[in-house]
């Protein structure tokens, strides 16, 4: 009896074991076929997502101390042109405030921009300034431009606004006094040359009209060479031409009373 119940406890230790270790591999099957299930929708996940994370606008800004905030949004690095690229009037550029955003500009991404748009606005200094670019119906996903994936994507920045700028500084010129200088007029009158008229010479029916004399300052001018004044060469040459003409007529008269009379 002893040895029958000692066997049937040892059948039943093996096969407990059995079933133990049976149990053991059924949930190491399970297992493993959760972790694969799991695997294969994490990689569906990030494959289905990956273009929504990759595709993506950009944006940079820099701020003056004048009060002005220069923006520039360009797109997301791609070997395809395509992928770059989006449709007209998508891409906005808002100023995110604590109440509604403001919008700044809307643009898109394209060849003819070369990817990119910017622009500028005015903002107070000392003013933190941050600002969204959202590609609001996300990048062509197809050489045709025909279908998109809607990323709905958007990357922000944020700027301070410097103080005013500082005026320059001004530095006063050294003042120089200059010498003063007199300067006298000096007045120079000339006197105006009055004519003398020499009187006519009338000698035996010639008449000699000497010229008339320029005298400056009442002083009759002085010829050079001769040392004479105009009105004495006028009476000597009077005189000579009135000698010359009686010369003249005492010849003619002794000819007359030399020659031999004719009676006829």
């Amino acid at each position: 009896m002893l040895s029958r119940f000692l066997e049937a406890e040892h059948k039943d230790v093996i096969i407990l074991g059995s079933h133990r270790h049976l149990q053991a591999k059924v949930d190491r099957c399970t297992m493993k076929r959760k972790l694969l299930a799991a695997t294969v929708l994490v990689v569906a996940v990030f494959a289905l997502a990956l273009p929504a994370f990759a595709t993506h606008p950009k944006i940079r800004a820099s701020a003056e101390c004048d009060g002005t905030v220069s923006w520039n949004s360009e797109s997301w690095e791609s070997d395809h042109v395509f992928q770059r690229t989006t449709p007209d009037d998508s891409v906005v550029i808002t100023r995110v405030l604590p109440g509604d955003d403001l919008v700044v500009a809307i643009g898109e991404y394209n060849v003819g921009n070369n990817h990119m748009f910017s622009g500028e606005f005015l903002a107070l200094n000392g003013e933190t300034v941050t600002l969204r670019a959202t590609a609001t119906l996300g990048f062509y996903s197809n050489a045709e431009l025909t279908t998109l994936v809607p990323a709905d994507e958007f990357r922000e920045t944020t700027v301070i606004v410097p103080a005013a700028c500082e005026g320059p500084t001004t530095t006063a010129a050294p003042t120089t006094t200059a010498a003063t200088t007199t300067t006298a007029e000096v007045s120079v009158t000339t006197a105006l040359s009055s004519t003398t008229t020499e009187p006519e010479v009338v000698v035996s029916g010639i008449v000699v009209t000497p010229p008339s004399n320029p005298q400056v300052g009442g002083t009759a001018s002085t010829l050079p060479f001769t040392g004479m004044t105009n009105a004495s060469l006028a009476v000597t040459g009077a005189g000579m031409v009135a000698l010359g003409v009686l010369l003249a007529a005492l010849s003619r008269r002794r000819d007359d009373t030399s020659a031999p009379r004719t009676w006829s």
